[in-house]
């Protein structure tokens, strides 16, 4: 990985979970980094002090090419993912017209590497094993995974037609320091003894913990052949169930309870009406029911012969790491 620091660097989402995991890896690497950011002086809280920030968002052509000019590889990690209060309109203007800003720009900038953090999302749900010659669904109703693959389409379109030498990466469940999704929510909620579990828990997971995500980002950003895509999945294959008492053992939680799931996409299609009437956004959908009772897995062969991806972190060493970060920062009592 020392062939990028001798390189200028782009990182858009850089103050996010991934984003601040790889500008920090860059950074220990040498590189000369630029960040976009949204936000200057948060950024200025979460990242190395030697990075170059420049204020905007990738839905601002102006601040994209401020941020792209003269780079030579970029990282395009800017993205929203559903909460209950997110708008739509915000997940398409970012992950879509954002992500076409970023490519417009790298495309003019004549970058030598444009590397594209995607998610296994654009696979949807899987019954089974999906690997990256798995067909796109089409889920019409779940706009994070319609958007991911519009951004991927804008990527790909740019490399076939536009010479962008550009390589996709689709990350599994990322978990890890400073992470909201998998990590920090449920840990709340385990710890309020809030969470539930549709149909016991039986979904499948592929956890992979951020640092085994930022290696195979930078082996794509190396390695990768310009016009593919990578899956980085974890290392083990477990339930939701398991994944969510291993976490659960962090913070002394107690049982959890299970509600069939006959009745949590009841209540989720109840969520959904009312959200509709109501104008506010729904806590339970059914998107996000299906996603966690998948049975499908992620397949990273392709990743591991052609970047050299060796996902190493297993669950134990990831959840021990959360762990040592909690107590260090003190943001949720552990109990011993």
């Amino acid at each position: 990985m020392q062939a990028l620091s001798s390189k200028s660097i782009v990182v858009t989402g850089a103050s996010g979970f991934i984003g601040r995991h790889l500008t920090a890896r860059l950074v220990g690497l040498g590189a000369s980094v630029r960040v976009l950011v949204r936000d200057r002086d948060r950024a200025a809280s979460r990242l190395p002090a030697n990075v170059e920030l420049v204020e905007g968002d990738v839905c601002r052509v102006s601040s994209v090419w401020q941020a792209v000019s003269e780079a030579d590889v970029v990282f395009h990690l800017a993205n929203v993912v559903p909460r209950p209060d997110t708008r739509d309109a915000a997940i398409r203007e970012v992950n879509v017209f954002g992500t076409q800003n970023v490519v417009n720009a790298a495309v003019e900038a004549g970058v030598e590497r444009f590397v594209h953090v995607s998610s296994v999302a654009v696979y949807g749900f899987p019954q089974d094993c999906a690997n990256e010659e798995t067909r796109y669904p089409c889920i019409d109703d779940d706009l994070y995974v319609t958007t991911k693959q519009r951004a991927e389409q804008i990527v790909r379109s740019a490399h076939a037609h536009r010479r962008l030498p550009a390589t996709i990466v689709q990350p599994s469940e990322i978990y890890g320091p400073y992470d909201q999704g998998w990590t920090l929510i449920p840990l709340r909620m385990l710890k309020k003894g809030k969470m539930m579990l549709p149909g016991g828990g039986h979904g499948i997971i592929q956890p992979v913990f951020v640092d085994d995500v930022v290696d195979g980002i930078l082996l794509a950003a190396e390695n990768g052949k310009t016009g593919e895509g990578y899956i980085l999945s974890g290392p083990s294959v477990v339930t939701v169930r398991q994944y969510f008492e291993r976490l659960g053992e962090l913070v002394g939680a107690g049982p959890m309870r299970s509600v069939p799931d006959w009745v949590a996409n009841g209540a989720a299609s109840v969520s959904e009406v009312w959200g509709s009437f109501s104008g506010r956004p729904p806590m339970l959908t059914r998107a996000a029911l299906r996603y966690i009772s998948k049975q499908g897995t992620f397949a990273h062969e392709k990743a591991r012969r052609e970047l050299g991806y060796r996902p190493r972190v297993s669950l134990d060493e990831g959840t021990a790491r959360v762990r040592a970060w909690l107590e260090e920062e003190g943001l949720i009592p552990i109990t011993s």
